[in-house]
């Protein structure tokens, strides 16, 4: 992530980003968060910006 510049944007399709947005998954299907809060941004009833935050549905070990 150093090479990053950000905010950082992840160039997919709208079918990806929608199913990932309300459905909380990746692009291989898995779900992402075991508890997750959604928060929307709207101007003239268009969605401008949003958050999602909550607890990882995954782990690693060393």
């Amino acid at each position: 992530m150093v090479n990053l510049s950000f905010p950082y944007h992840y160039e997919v399709d709208f079918d990806t980003w929608e199913t990932s947005y309300f459905y909380d998954m990746d692009g291989d299907g898995r779900t992402l968060f075991s508890d997750l809060t959604t928060v929307g941004a709207y101007l003239d009833d268009k969605l401008t910006g949003f958050i999602q935050y909550g607890k990882t549905a995954f782990g690693y070990r060393r």
